[in-house]
């Protein structure tokens, strides 16, 4: 079923129809696209540890702290700290565009550029931070795993499911 569709009968009423809604995204696409890059990254040249697996569990348990920074610097382009810059993008206007119209489901969903753009920046920040491709793999995918929980979450919020 296209977006199109959707739009013309209104919010999802099933986890079925919200799914293939999900699906008929680039968002969700790009994020396991990003997801299974960085997994076969890890599988044939980097390596993996229990590191992977507690750098994801922060990802997370931080994932409101993690939400709370994009909400606020990405989609409403606030100030960035010490800096001052206000990242006024596309993703921002469509998110003012979401609020302006929450029952829009043209709005509702994270663009493939806007997974890619986000993704690059983490794995630039970490591998400047940490200086291993491996680690900053691993960064990319805990910031993946906790923004398609994300997504699914607050997409359920904006259908007409019984919660």
């Amino acid at each position: 079923m296209c977006r199109a569709k959707f739009e013309e009968t209104g919010l999802p009423a099933s986890y079925g129809t919200m799914f293939r809604f999900l699906f008929s995204g680039s968002g969700i696409w790009a994020m396991l696209l990003v997801a299974a890059t960085a997994v076969v990254y890890k599988s044939f040249w980097g390596a993996w540890s229990v590191w992977d697996v507690l750098a994801v569990l922060a990802f997370f348990v931080f994932r409101g702290v993690v939400e709370w920074g994009i909400h606020a610097w990405l989609y409403h382009a606030r100030p960035l700290p010490l800096i001052g810059y206000e990242l006024k993008t596309e993703t921002h206007e469509q998110h003012i565009e979401h609020h302006r119209r929450p029952e829009s489901l043209s709005r509702l969903l994270i663009t493939h550029k806007g997974v890619l753009v986000l993704s690059l920046a983490v794995f630039v920040a970490f591998l400047i931070l940490f200086r291993s491709i491996n680690a900053a793999a691993t960064m990319v995918l805990g910031f993946i795993v906790v923004g398609v929980m994300i997504e699914v979450l607050h997409l359920i919020c904006h259908c007409n499911i019984p919660h």
